[in-house]
């Protein structure tokens, strides 16, 4: 027994989110412009994977510059 969940292996997690109203404005505008396009080849735009891609710009812009004022390695550079 004891196996591990999915969870624990570090699969994607669900949390809840409020996002200001402005943005979920801008959110929204800017899903419907890139799903209603006639040339779009890709799936459709969900929110998550909107919200997942902006995250991951923003730790990409402040992670390493933090990391560097601490004096830590990067995710590959541990262990």
């Amino acid at each position: 027994m004891g196996g591990k969940t999915p969870k624990e292996k570090g699969g994607p997690k669900k949390i809840n989110v409020e996002i200001a109203p402005g943005n979920q404005a801008r959110l929204k505008a800017y899903m419907e412009e890139y799903n209603g396009r006639p040339d779009r080849k890709t799936p459709k735009l969900k929110y998550t994977d909107v919200l997942n891609r902006a995250v991951d710009q923003f730790l990409e812009a402040h992670l390493g510059p933090l990391r560097d004022r601490l004096g830590k390695k990067g995710k590959q550079g541990e262990r």
